[in-house]
Protein backbone atom coordinates (compact mmCIF):
# COMPACT_ATOMS: atom_id res chain seq x y z
CA UNK A 1 0.00 0.00 0.00
CA UNK A 2 2.81 2.41 0.90
CA UNK A 3 4.56 1.53 -2.33
CA UNK A 4 1.49 2.45 -4.45
CA UNK A 5 1.07 5.74 -2.58
CA UNK A 6 4.73 6.61 -3.02
CA UNK A 7 4.61 5.75 -6.72
CA UNK A 8 1.43 7.78 -7.22
CA UNK A 9 2.97 10.75 -5.45
CA UNK A 10 6.11 10.49 -7.59
CA UNK A 11 4.01 10.34 -10.78
CA UNK A 12 2.04 13.43 -9.68
CA UNK A 13 5.21 15.38 -8.89
CA UNK A 14 6.91 14.45 -12.17
CA UNK A 15 3.74 15.23 -14.13
CA UNK A 16 3.41 18.60 -12.44
CA UNK A 17 7.04 19.44 -13.17
CA UNK A 18 6.57 18.49 -16.83
CA UNK A 19 3.45 20.62 -17.16
CA UNK A 20 5.18 23.61 -15.57
CA UNK A 21 8.25 23.13 -17.80
CA UNK A 22 6.13 22.99 -20.96
CA UNK A 23 4.27 26.11 -19.86
CA UNK A 24 7.53 27.98 -19.27
CA UNK A 25 8.94 26.92 -22.63
CA UNK A 26 5.78 27.95 -24.50
CA UNK A 27 5.64 31.26 -22.60
CA UNK A 28 9.31 31.98 -23.37
CA UNK A 29 8.69 31.17 -27.04
CA UNK A 30 5.86 33.70 -27.31
CA UNK A 31 7.80 36.27 -25.30
CA UNK A 32 10.83 36.07 -27.61
CA UNK A 33 8.57 36.06 -30.68
CA UNK A 34 6.82 39.24 -29.54
CA UNK A 35 10.16 40.93 -28.84
CA UNK A 36 11.37 40.21 -32.39
CA UNK A 37 8.27 41.89 -33.82
CA UNK A 38 8.54 44.92 -31.51
CA UNK A 39 9.18 48.25 -33.14
CA UNK A 40 9.82 51.20 -30.85
CA UNK A 41 7.40 54.12 -31.13
CA UNK A 42 8.41 57.09 -33.21
CA UNK A 43 8.87 60.17 -31.08
CA UNK A 44 8.18 63.46 -32.77
CA UNK A 45 10.19 66.34 -31.43
CA UNK A 46 8.08 69.44 -31.19
CA UNK A 47 9.02 72.95 -30.23
CA UNK A 48 8.53 73.68 -26.55
CA UNK A 49 6.39 76.78 -26.04
CA UNK A 50 7.84 79.63 -24.02
CA UNK A 51 6.78 80.30 -20.45
CA UNK A 52 4.66 83.27 -21.57
CA UNK A 53 2.87 81.11 -24.17
CA UNK A 54 2.21 78.44 -21.56
CA UNK A 55 0.85 81.05 -19.12
CA UNK A 56 -1.40 82.49 -21.85
CA UNK A 57 -2.76 79.02 -22.57
CA UNK A 58 -3.45 78.33 -18.88
CA UNK A 59 -5.07 81.74 -18.48
CA UNK A 60 -7.35 81.02 -21.45
CA UNK A 61 -8.30 77.61 -20.04
CA UNK A 62 -9.13 79.10 -16.64
CA UNK A 63 -11.21 81.85 -18.24
CA UNK A 64 -13.11 79.29 -20.34
CA UNK A 65 -13.67 76.97 -17.35
CA UNK A 66 -14.97 79.74 -15.11
CA UNK A 67 -16.87 81.51 -17.86
CA UNK A 68 -15.15 84.80 -17.06
CA UNK A 69 -13.20 87.25 -19.19
CA UNK A 70 -10.16 89.24 -18.17
CA UNK A 71 -10.83 92.94 -17.66
CA UNK A 72 -7.14 93.83 -17.35
CA UNK A 73 -3.77 92.22 -17.92
CA UNK A 74 -2.11 90.29 -15.14
CA UNK A 75 1.31 91.25 -13.88
CA UNK A 76 3.42 88.13 -14.26
CA UNK A 77 6.75 87.56 -12.62
CA UNK A 78 8.84 84.45 -12.11
CA UNK A 79 10.46 83.88 -8.74
CA UNK A 80 13.73 82.20 -8.06
CA UNK A 81 13.85 79.34 -5.59
CA UNK A 82 15.24 81.64 -2.92
CA UNK A 83 12.52 84.25 -3.47
CA UNK A 84 9.81 81.60 -3.29
CA UNK A 85 11.31 80.17 -0.10
CA UNK A 86 11.32 83.67 1.45
CA UNK A 87 7.67 84.25 0.52
CA UNK A 88 6.52 80.89 1.81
Amino acid sequence: MKNKFGLSLLVLIVSGCLIISVGLIVGAFFLFKSQKEYTPPVVEVTEVPSVDEQMDKIQGQVSDTRGLTMTSNLDRALMTTTELRDVV
